[in-house]
Order: structure tokens, then C-alpha cells, then sequence
């Protein structure tokens, strides 16, 4: 088996380039270019540029002797690390590469399947109940709808024909190599600094870049999954401070939560937001930091596991992976 892979420079993308070499797979890994890639047994590099300006006759010769791909390109952030906020400029590099490779992939004839990694804010920012396959969308995002639009472009253009389409749709993934909220969290854990989460009582799932990395393999070849749409997270959701004790564990150093009263933690994130503003500094937290650590996003990932088998980590495996990377 070969597979086209797109952002296998990124963080989970490398993670998948390991999990499909080490199961003897070859690999196509298309990049951009701009900076040296890894060299990686049974990976075959191809620059192609900026994966929005290609076109679909573009993709035609990188998909002969491909007989599945999986499409982890995105991007959540402009090239100089600001925020994007524009739906168009989301669109243009989230949405249309999708859409123009799932094209391609109907145009080739074959019986080629196409996994599309999306993500859980395709369909929603927050939420407080379980997301699962029945869950209405409404992204509030840029970001989020993007992935959306790239969603439902990949089903239309891979619904009819031969050709084959899985979604998966990740919670907030982390790992070893990940500076993401989790792993700053981590960092402060580790430090010991007092954590004023104890009164919050919210749920967020969470998934091992390992087990997103099998889900994609999986889903490349079993036959169940085709056309279907999937949340992939660990067991179970957890709350902030929860998640704090759980990596308290995995160092063996205890979190230390204090217990601060919701409304008073977010007067703070709103003085920290006014700091910002009158000086131009802030305080280390603002009402985004609150709103994200209060917040809940949790998905159903049981019917993913279900179809494709149990995950390499459970989430305590997962954590002292990333425990033992920091």
C-alpha cells in the first residue's frame, strides 16, 4: 500500500508518517518546501508549493501509485503567527486545497480513499453537552467553519464514483513535540504555580497524537468506516482541574488547585484584559486564558474505536508520554 500524505511536516502529520512506516507503508509526503524536511525511511518527499494554488490537474500525477490518501494540510494561524481572522483567507488555505484533492481523487477512477483530518471546532467551539455523530454544527470560528466547508466539500465530491471519503474529526490533541494548552499547562504544573480552577466544573475531551495517528491508519483500509464522519478523543472527558491532578500524576509532582469562585476568576480576566489595553502588557491571564480553562467541548469517541479497534493510549499512558517529554 501507498499513501499520499499532505502536512506531514506538522505536528500530528509526523506523528502519522511514524505510524504508517513502522506498519510498512510506503508514503508520499507532498510539503511546501521553505525548510528542510526529515529524512524518513519509506518516505518519498515532494515539494509542491503553497497547496492552495494547486489545481486539480495539479494533484493528478502525485496520485499515480497512490491507493489512499490522507490530508492533514491546515492551517490555524498566518504564516508570521498571528491570528487569522478573515473567513476568505481560512477558506483559501483550509477549505480549497480539500476540496481540489478530493477532485482529484474522483477524477483518478479508482477505488481510492481519502481520509480528511478535520477537527472538533467543524463543529463547535463549545458545548455543554456530548458531541457525538447526531450533534448539529455551527462553527464560530473562521478556523472552525473552514474545516467545515472543507468537511462537506470532500463528501460531495467523493460521494458518487468509486472513490471513498472518511472525516475524523480530532479534540484538542496532544503529545510529545506539542506546545499547545495542554503542554503549557503541564509546564505550570510542574512548577507548582497555585492553579485557581478548583470551582470549575466543565468537560473536555482530549486525544493522544498517538491514537490520532492509528485512528488515520486504520481508517485508510477498513471497510466499515467508509463515508462516515468521526469525533476521535480519549475515554473520557475531563474537567480542567481534573486534568491538572492527571498530570500532578503523570510527573508524580501534585497540582496544586485552589479553589477560586468562577465569577471571581473571571473579574480577573477582565482586569487582565484592561491591563492589556491601558499598557499594552497583560498579567498571564485575560478573559480568553478563562474562557478556554472553563469552557466545555467534550465529544463521543466511542463509535470511532468501535469501528476501527481499541487505541494504542489511554489517556494516563498518553500524559506520562508527554510528562516524560517536557
Amino acid at each position: 500500500m501507498k499513501v499520499l500524505v499532505t502536512g506531514g511536516t506538522g505536528f500530528v502529520g509526523g506523528h502519522v508518517l511514524d505510524e504508517l512506516t513502522r506498519e510498512g507503508i510506503s508514503v508520499r509526503a507532498v510539503h511546501r518546501g521553505g525548510r528542510a524536511v526529515p529524512a524518513r525511511e519509506g518516505v518519498e518527499w515532494v515539494e509542491v508549493g503553497a497547496l492552495e494554488a494547486l489545481s486539480v490537474e495539479d494533484w493528478m500525477p502525485l496520485l499515480e501509485g497512490i491507493d489512499a490518501v490522507a490530508h492533514l494540510a491546515a492551517r490555524t494561524q498566518a504564516v508570521d503567527g498571528s491570528e487569522m481572522e478573515s473567513d476568505a483567507e481560512f477558506m483559501a488555505v483550509n477549505a480549497l486545497p480539500a476540496e481540489r484533492l478530493a477532485q482529484a481523487v474522483a477524477a483518478t477512477g479508482r477505488a481510492m480513499r481519502m481520509v480528511f483530518v478535520s477537527s472538533a471546532h467543524a463543529c463547535r467551539e463549545t458545548s455543554d453537552e456530548v458531541l457525538d455523530g447526531a450533534s448539529s454544527c455551527a462553527p464560530e470560528s473562521a478556523y472552525g467553519r473552514s474545516k467545515l466547508k472543507a468537511e462537506r466539500d470532500v463528501a460531495d465530491a467523493l460521494s458518487a464514483g468509486p472513490g471513498e471519503f472518511v472525516i475524523l474529526r480530532p479534540s484538542a490533541v496532544y503529545g510529545p513535540g506539542h506546545m499547545g494548552n495542554l503542554a503549557r499547562l503541564l509546564k505550570l504544573v510542574e512548577k507548582g504555580v497555585p492553579l485557581p480552577i478548583g470551582r470549575i466544573r466543565n468537560a473536555r475531551s482530549i486525544v493522544s497524537v498517538a491514537n490520532v495517528a492509528f485512528a488515520v491508519r486504520r481508517c485508510l483500509s477498513e471497510p466499515s468506516v467508509a463515508g462516515k464522519t468521526y469525533f476521535v478523543a480519549d475515554a473520557e472527558p475531563l474537567s480542567s482541574a481534573e486534568l491538572s491532578t492527571a498530570l500532578g500524576v503523570a510527573m508524580d509532582k501534585p497540582a496544586k488547585i485552589v479553589p477560586l469562585p468562577v465569577p471571581l476568576l473571571r473579574a480577573i480576566g477582565g482586569a487582565g484584559d484592561m491591563m492589556r489595553k491601558v499598557t499594552g502588557r497583560g498579567i498571564g491571564i485575560d478573559s480568553v486564558v478563562v474562557r478556554k480553562i472553563s469552557e466545555s467541548l467534550a465529544v463521543d469517541g466511542k463509535a470511532l474505536w468501535t469501528a476501527v479497534g481499541a487505541p494504542p493510549h489511554d489517556t494516563a499512558a498518553g500524559l506520562k508520554t508527554l510528562a516524560g517529554s517536557a
